[in-house]
């Protein structure tokens, strides 16, 4: 999540790994307040929390 909004397809391709596999974490991340999503459509798309900005940049 490197500033813009991304989808799970988005991020799956860049990691490597499946849409299932991100969306797994991703909903843990979101259950502790690190990202927030918004639906576009039809897709869920995710954006880290600026709250958490600083400190997910800073452990990057």
């Amino acid at each position: 999540l490197n500033g813009k909004c991304n989808t799970n397809l988005d991020l799956a391709r860049e990691i490597g790994v499946s849409r299932g596999t991100i969306s797994w974490y991703m909903k843990n991340l979101k259950e502790i307040g690190l990202i927030k999503e918004a639906k576009r459509g039809r897709n869920i798309i995710y954006k880290i929390n600026i709250s958490y900005k600083n400190l997910v940049e800073r452990y990057r």
